[in-house]
């Protein structure tokens, strides 16, 4: 039934595209709009999972972008929908993503890095013993210069532009805000998936995607001589083509949440790697696209905290 009722609305709403298609110049066609990337994803009526649902959009179908957005209390992005004629509506920027008026590209803003909790100093080297080169006022906001490092306490710096003064400042003390908008990943789906040489099934496998991991697409695609897409990405340092067959392509930021409890935030891989931090069952951690098997077999996940950067584990997190 409820299949039934959702392929209904998908051929209504095809309808509805393509009488619009016939009736309006291209001009009024040429607007932004967001993609639902979820397979059932919510449009609430405030820019928080606190805020009640209107409607959902299934995974695929698209909608208006107003052109405006808004960070919630835990510094996820919400983007403003005008949906058909029911109204406006806000939807997470975890499972959806904005296109531009024709170039397929992500409709986001420059990143930056805002002061959060307090003053932040900017300082000549990521560490704290760095020259202090001038300070950014609680709320104030720098332009992010695309360059992040960890200090030796597993806390991230980032590299920015605070009007002239260039430098680094703590994540303890700040967030960085849309940095992910041009970054895709493919995800191996249904089994493992083969990162091979050459775009071809006889090409020499170098690695293995097992079900459920990320590589990072490195913008490149090339069709064999069945008919079938390869990617090319960088899988955990090794760069090569995956089938289309067994891996799907995604874009935007990934993250994982602790489920069934609490999870520790680990310097290394391992059960026995220091604790930095706890997760508390239902937070989320920023996925930084880096897996890793410790000896019993589990599956670890490399995340950003609230600044601190380190291992979960898979047993006591979901990637999402």
């Amino acid at each position: 039934m409820k299949g039934s009722k959702m392929m209904k609305r998908m051929v209504v709403l095809a309808l509805v595209a393509a009488l619009l298609l016939a009736i309006l110049p291209a001009s009024a066609l040429a607007a932004s709009y967001l993609e639902a990337t979820g397979d059932r994803v919510s449009v609430r009526s405030g820019p928080g999972t606190s805020y009640s649902g209107l409607y959902t959009l299934v995974r695929g179908e698209t909608v208006t972008y107003t052109g405006e957005y808004a960070y919630d209390g835990n510094g996820m992005k919400w983007y403003k929908v005008q949906y058909y004629s029911y109204g406006t509506g806000w939807v997470s920027s975890k499972y959806s993503k904005v296109y531009d008026d024709g170039s397929g590209l992500d409709w986001g803003v420059q990143p930056y890095v805002q002061a959060t909790g307090g003053s932040v100093n900017i300082r000549r080297t990521p560490s704290l013993t760095g020259q202090d080169l001038g300070t950014m006022s609680n709320g104030q906001t720098a332009t992010y210069l695309g360059q992040s490092t960890t200090d030796d306490r597993g806390v991230t710096w980032y590299y920015v532009n605070f009007d002239g003064i260039v430098g680094w400042v703590s994540s303890r003390y700040s967030k960085l805000y849309g940095s992910s908008a041009l970054t895709w990943y493919v995800q191996a789906e249904g089994g493992n998936a083969n990162v091979r040489q050459t775009p071809s099934l006889t090409g020499t496998s170098l690695d293995v995607i097992h079900d459920g991991e990320y590589a990072t697409y490195l913008g490149q695609t090339s069709t064999d001589s069945r008919g079938v897409l390869w990617y090319y990405v960088n899988f955990d340092g090794t760069v090569g083509w995956v089938s289309s067959r067994y891996c799907t392509l995604y874009s935007g930021e990934h993250y994982v949440q602790a489920e069934g409890g609490n999870v520790n935030v680990r310097q290394t891989p391992e059960l026995t790697g220091k604790n930095l931090d706890t997760m508390y069952d239902g937070e989320y951690a920023t996925y930084l696209n880096q897996t890793s098997t410790d000896s019993r077999g589990v599956l670890w996940y490399y995340v950003n905290y609230d600044g601190i950067v380190g291992w979960v584990s898979s047993r006591y997190a979901r990637l999402i």
